[in-house]
């Protein structure tokens, strides 16, 4: 009877190409691992510091429930434009990447605090408002930010080596750069007039 033997090489796994993939994507884990990071951050500051974040928190619900809708759309547009335009600037400089970082991180320490703050002061109201009028344009808003993130990391990557390298990008770069951020900010702005309708036209009800 012929011994079973078993290649333990068909059953590892393919390290060199996790490397490789790895590798060749590192900008984008980066920007996951900051994005997580971020909302256990979120939800972390809000279970230790509970009153002062709520009471923050409580005054923009308030306000964006009062509010109309231009008033809703000012407010949410400069929420979703403003990390944005950051990181679009941040990223002409080769000391940019703790600024690029720092967006999604804190977008998503909001975040966090906003759905823990819902959820822990109306129960079941909360997380329904959150996951119709929150989540949905969250969602479209980090994909935009994450997006923009990791444009704005590869140009700050030129930048810092065009200092060593004596060469400068060239315009093609720059006018794909400044493209792909204007589809960027028409999206985010679209996002922030949906979610300025939605709360404007549903969040009481919703809510209370």
């Amino acid at each position: 009877m012929k011994a079973l033997t078993v290649n333990l090489k068909e059953f590892s796994l393919p390290f060199d190409r996790i490397k490789e993939e790895a590798a060749l994507h590192r900008r984008l884990i980066l920007l996951y691992a900051v994005f997580t990071g971020g909302c256990f951050a979120g939800a972390v500051l809000f279970s230790n510091s509970a009153q002062a974040v709520s009471n923050y928190i409580k005054i923009m619900v308030e306000k964006l429930l009062e509010a109309g809708f231009s008033q809703n759309l000012r407010i949410i547009s400069l929420a979703c434009l403003l990390p944005q335009v950051i990181t679009a600037l941040s990223a002409f400089s080769a000391l940019g990447l703790p600024l690029i970082l720092l967006c999604p991180a804190v977008c998503a320490a909001f975040l966090s605090a906003v759905i823990s703050y819902l959820y822990c002061n109306f129960g079941v109201d909360g997380a329904v408002f959150s996951l119709i009028l929150i989540l949905p344009c969250a969602v479209v808003f980090f994909l935009m930010l994450l997006i923009g993130s990791n444009e704005g990391l590869i140009l700050s990557e030129i930048v810092a080596g065009s200092l060593f390298s004596l060469k400068r990008q060239g315009r093609g770069e720059l006018k794909g750069f400044l493209l792909r951020f204007a589809v960027i900010f028409t999206v985010c702005f679209a996002v922030a007039a949906l979610q300025a309708v939605c709360i404007s036209k549903f969040g009481k009800a919703l809510l209370y």
